[in-house]
């Protein structure tokens, strides 16, 4: 793979998802998000390191053949060995989001972490997938008799559909009603999404719309008939003073949403922009 397939991260990421739930590969598709951050991100050397981590686990894992032994194998080489750790001093640093950073600090968030396992798990035949539970993310073992959920945060920590409850339950900071569907399989298109929405959140609470805008772009790739994400193009081109931009995107919105919540609020910030820009005329 080579750097021309990159220079339009949009296009790139919009091939990578081209592909049928069961051949997307999760890491090349995270690095195709982290490509459109990083001018000039050799996506190809990355997913070569993956394989490589891949190849590495391989020989670790294919002495085994129970399920629990083959995941206990692969998290003593990911996370003994090679010290890949949950970010817990740092953890909305915007790195945190991106894979390429990931595999350079060994340092993440549950879900870049759980990206990268699934990546390499896939790799060497082993049958993970994520799970988006409320405010975590974790990775299970999908077998036909035997469910088992690691939580790579946490050094691939086994967890119970108990200890899953509970996890959420610390992090919320009080009981929950904790639904078996939160347990459930999450698809990888899902999972993609929910990386850019985590990174759009942080990048808004950093106050830096360009960079929000970027992801948002990203997100209407991977959902385009998002209506949250199309309001919220228009109002970080208006944080940005791209009048015509955000007017254009909130009219969109509108036009698609006449009836929302807060069409109303949409509206009034249509027709600010529309003095601001004849002031600016």
């Amino acid at each position: 793979m080579s750097l021309v397939q990159v220079h339009q991260p949009l296009k790139y990421l919009a091939t990578t998802l081209e592909r049928d739930e069961a051949e997307l590969d999760l890491g090349e598709a995270a690095l195709a998000v982290a490509a459109g951050h990083y001018e000039q991100l050799d996506v190809g050397a990355y997913i070569a390191r993956i394989d490589d981590l891949a190849a590495g686990a391989r020989k670790r894992v294919r002495r085994y053949r129970r399920p629990d032994r083959m995941l206990k194998a692969l998290n003593d080489y990911l996370f003994d060995d090679l010290g890949f750790r949950g970010d817990l001093e740092n953890y909305y640093n915007p790195s945190n989001s991106f894979l390429n950073e990931v595999l350079d600090r060994r340092t993440g968030l549950p879900i870049t972490l759980s990206i990268l396992y699934i990546a390499i798990g896939r790799r060497i035949g082993l049958p993970v997938a994520g799970v988006g539970m409320p405010l975590h993310f974790i990775v299970k073992w999908v077998g036909a008799e035997q469910e088992i959920f690691v939580d790579p945060f946490y050094r691939g920590e086994f967890l119970t559909p108990q200890g899953c409850q509970e996890r959420v339950e610390a992090i919320v900071g009080c009981p929950i009603v904790f639904e078996r569907s939160y347990l459930e399989v999450t698809p990888n298109r899902v999972i993609l999404y929910r990386l850019l929405n985590n990174l759009k959140q942080i990048y808004k609470r950093r106050d830096e719309p360009g960079r929000a805008g970027r992801v948002v772009d990203q997100m209407l790739v991977v959902a385009p008939d998002s209506l949250d994400d199309i309001r919220d193009r228009g109002l970080l081109y208006l944080r940005e003073n791209a009048l015509s931009k955000g007017i254009a995107w909130l009219q969109r919105y509108l036009e698609r949403n006449p009836d929302a919540a807060d069409a109303a609020y949409v509206r009034s910030q249509v027709n600010l922009a529309y003095t601001l820009r004849c002031r600016l005329n």
